[in-house]
């Protein structure tokens, strides 16, 4: 696919769907309703601190309303990570005394009881957040919040005790892109080098233990770089975990055109990134402001498999649509998603259905 332009069919028109260029991009129009249910995950996510939280399903095409006492940004802080499950921390302003903090389920409202956020804990809302293993019950899984700007790490242990642990020695300055695979964190560091931050099993016993044994251990590796599309001059990736396999998705560009939509899989053995065209019974969500992505079950969701979800983010009058790229038939489709004026200049994130 190369430099997609979107073009307008009817629904009912679907073999009319053409482009100039590899790959077909069909545009389609949504319906609109008010509800109160978010139930029908995964969604796309758009929170206003006046309006409140506004959902857009993919699989019926709705954008929904939901005002959630989770979600609620004026006694919330909350993060969405890649394994369904929201890190949500109550918000006190005056910061005069430790926040309950804890894990919540959008799918079935359970919650996972945290260590408490103390007072000088300073955790931003924009920092990216994601939990070493799918299920946070497993006795090692760590929850992680990566921050933004600055090399350092916060992270504490869903059981077992202990408290929030912030790390900055060794962690790199440059974490394009991170996901969890394998019980630990791989992140892009360069265009060539890979590394890989591993929490320890238990926590530690107090926040400035010097054992060693008690902090992250961070290593690196190099793999060749991929290589970029004809024509294409810029690219932006992620990094996904399916099936216990880590995957890169990158976006390739003909200066601000979505020019090509590739997959590549990681051989470890090789250390090499090898492309691939079919990546299972999967779909993947990719978040433009985070650089995080999450996988899901396409069967169980009712949903296409080999289907890609992202948000053009990169071009600022292109922010209305969510495009879909069929690994497998070479396709991209753009969806107008319709949603009030006050939200347009809002980044959406992704609440995915947890162990899918």
């Amino acid at each position: 696919m190369t430099a997609a332009k979107r073009k307008r069919v009817d629904d009912d028109d679907d073999a009319a769907a053409t482009d100039e260029c590899e790959s077909g991009c069909r545009e389609r129009e949504v319906q609109v309703q008010s509800s109160s249910s978010h139930n029908n995950l995964p969604m796309l996510a758009f929170h206003h601190y006046k309006q409140g939280m506004f959902m857009y399903s993919i699989s019926d095409r709705i954008l929904h309303k939901k005002l959630d006492g989770h979600l609620s940004l004026d006694t919330k802080l909350y993060w969405s990570t890649p394994q369904g499950w929201m890190l949500i921390m109550e918000h006190h302003p005056s910061r005069d005394k430790p926040s309950a903090a804890y894990l919540w389920n959008p799918s079935n409202g359970d919650e996972l009881p945290l260590p408490k956020v103390q007072e000088d804990h300073r955790l931003s809302p924009i920092w990216r957040c994601l939990l070493s293993h799918k299920d946070p019950s497993h006795p090692g899984c760590v929850v992680v919040l990566v921050c933004s700007g600055e090399p350092a790490v916060w992270y504490c242990h869903t059981a077992g005790g202990g408290q929030w642990t912030r790390r900055s020695h060794e962690i790199p300055t440059r974490i394009f892109t991170v996901a969890s695979c394998g019980a630990k964190l791989h992140f892009i560091n360069s265009r060539e080098r890979i590394g890989t931050i591993d929490f320890p099993s238990t926590p530690p016993a107090a926040a400035d233990d010097d054992d060693q044994q008690q902090h992250p251990v961070i290593q690196y590796f190099d793999v060749p770089a991929i290589e970029f599309p004809n024509g294409m001059d810029s690219a932006n990736s992620w990094l996904v975990e399916s099936h216990d396999q880590l995957f890169r998705v990158s976006i390739f560009f003909v200066g601000d055109d979505l020019g090509a939509v590739h997959v590549y899989k990681m051989d470890f053995s090789a250390r090499a990134w090898r492309r691939v065209r079919d990546i299972g019974d999967v779909v993947v969500f990719l978040e433009g402001y985070s650089d995080l992505a999450a996988s899901c079950a396409a069967s169980s969701l009712g949903l296409k498999a080999n289907q890609i979800y992202f948000i053009n983010s990169f071009c600022r009058d292109d922010g209305g649509y969510l495009y879909t790229f069929d690994l497998e038939l070479d396709i991209l489709e753009s969806i107008w998603v319709p949603r009030p004026q006050t939200l347009r200049c809002l980044l959406p994130f992704w609440i995915v259905p947890p162990g899918s």
